[in-house]
């Protein structure tokens, strides 16, 4: 495998969660959600953000990164006031709305320039929507399921009393009928009483402890699951009342949880993140320095502020060592990434089934041959398989390095026909080197297409095309890695 390495040593043990700060970062799609997951932590972290993409020029300056997120959900307002799931149209995102307005309103409160009349026309959408009372269904692993009040409903009354917008009527109403709420939803409204100073009907409301529900979580909508709700619930309290006593059991779970889990998205992810750097930035205390040696040479110190980043080039196969002076904890986040040389790609299908098959313009399917200049249809198919329709699945097809997309319309070009009945991706993003689609999965087999063209001779490695549940991250599936063929076509 031919990798890089990195070292980052810091006394904030922000540093031990940098693998998921670096998911967010660098998520690779931008709906509302996504958008925002991506630009929240930057918005307090700039300095670790920076240090844990030294490599990635693109995300090196935090505040620039910041403002462009601001700029871009701004243009995604509707004119009812909310914001779109897609840039560029489409249908409104009430969860979306409501958590992209909690980031602007901490971003103004920072000093980012953020537009007042946007703010506005979103808190007007947030209390229209509150007059429907909305509800949903909670389902449970043991196959229990509970009726209660949207979950947009709590957080839009929190994310409201933040921006001084409080509605007091809304808010006694679903104190009055608590049985409406779901267990985050109680202590989301119990916060929004104490940001409005109703401590009184803040404690009357706060539950006495946060019991670990295990529900089945969510593809789509409010994204819910236990682990995100119980990372919300522990914003909102660090938030309104850091002192209180259900913080220490509900940080360690979430601190165990973002360091062991296999499959986060980014809703779990940046709620777990911003309350683990609330604890840490109060906790940061001491004046611990540090050196760092290799093979027993010294090749940094760190003086007890700025984190040190060590790359690859001074750690390569050495034996490392941080030896600490004075008090206080220091941490060290240690990084390897990579790409494999040999063909080790790991096929599987987990819950979906993706496929792809190169085809000519007649339907011909080709058998990794490919002549130069010929016109390629790619067949994306995919299925559920275990029978759930499965939503925002992102499909990335990364193209073999002989080939570049056609930008024609499918419908332009001659003998297509065939390709009548294709299936339209929820949201289509167009790259130089790969397609990405945003559909959704059903049992019964989806196809979808576009064009691309065989332009370079050589032979090439393809790599496999990937299907992810964007919020359901052990939802995936990954086939069909192979090496093709680009030769040059031969005049009789």
């Amino acid at each position: 495998m031919s990798s890089a390495k990195k070292l980052i040593v810091s006394n904030s043990p922000l540093v031990q969660f940098g693998k998921n700060l670096n998911y967010l970062v660098n998520y690779p799609y931008g709906c509302v959600e996504q958008t925002t997951s991506a630009a929240f932590p930057q918005l307090y972290y700039a300095d670790l953000t920076k240090s844990l993409n030294q490599n990635n020029a693109s995300n090196k300056n935090a505040v620039n990164n910041v403002q462009a997120a601001i700029d871009k959900l701004q243009s995604m307002q509707l004119s009812n006031g909310a914001l779109t799931y897609w840039q560029g149209g489409g249908s409104e995102s009430w969860w979306g709305t409501i958590y992209a307005t909690h980031f602007l309103i901490e971003a103004q409160k920072a000093g980012y320039n953020v537009n007042q009349t946007i703010l506005n026309k979103i808190y007007g959408y947030l209390t229209n929507r509150l007059k429907t009372k909305e509800l949903e269904l909670i389902y449970y692993a043991d196959g229990v399921k509970k009726e209660v009040v949207k979950e947009e409903v709590p957080y839009s009354l929190y994310v409201l009393a933040l921006a001084d917008e409080a509605k007091t009527s809304t808010l006694n109403y679903y104190k009055s009928n608590p049985d409406l709420l779901s267990q985050s939803g109680k202590y989301l409204i119990a916060c929004a009483f104490a940001l409005e100073g109703d401590k009184k009907k803040y404690q009357q409301l706060l539950p006495r402890g946060f019991v670990n529900e295990k529900t089945i979580p969510a593809f789509s909508g409010n994204f819910y699951s236990d682990f995100r709700d119980m990372a919300l619930v522990l914003n909102t309290l660090l938030e309104v009342d850091p002192q209180n006593t259900q913080i220490n059991y509900m940080a360690k779970q979430v601190s165990q949880t973002l360091q062991t889990q296999a499959y986060l998205n980014t809703q779990e992810n940046v709620f777990g993140f911003l309350a683990m750097g609330k604890i840490a930035k109060a906790a940061n205390k001491g004046n611990v320095t540090a050196s760092i040696k290799a093979n027993g040479k010294e090749i940094a110190k760190f003086d007890g502020k700025k984190e040190v980043v060590i790359n690859s080039a001074m750690i390569a196969n050495n034996s490392i060592d941080i030896t600490t002076t004075g008090n206080g904890k220091l941490f060290y986040f240690w990084e390897m990434e990579g790409i494999p040389t040999v063909g080790t790609n790991k096929e599987e299908d987990n819950f979906l089934e993706v496929r792809r098959t190169y085809k000519d313009r007649n339907g011909k399917v080709y058998n990794n041959m490919f002549f130069q200049n010929d016109l390629v249809v790619v067949e994306i198919s995919i299925r559920s398989l275990n029978g759930i329709s499965v939503p925002n699945v992102a499909i990335s097809d990364l193209l073999p390095a002989g080939f570049e997309i056609e930008n024609a319309r499918i419908n332009e070009i001659p003998n297509l026909e065939w390709l009548k009945n294709a299936a339209q991706p929820d949201y289509k993003d167009i790259r130089d080197d790969r397609m990405n689609m945003i559909v959704t999965a059903t049992a019964q087999v989806q196809k979808y297409y576009y064009l691309c063209r065989a332009v370079s001779l050589g032979t090439f490695n393809v790599g496999a095309v990937g299907a992810d549940a964007m919020y359901r991250g052990e939802y995936h599936s990954y086939n069909g890695a192979k090496v093709i063929t680009v030769g040059r076509k031969v005049s009789l």
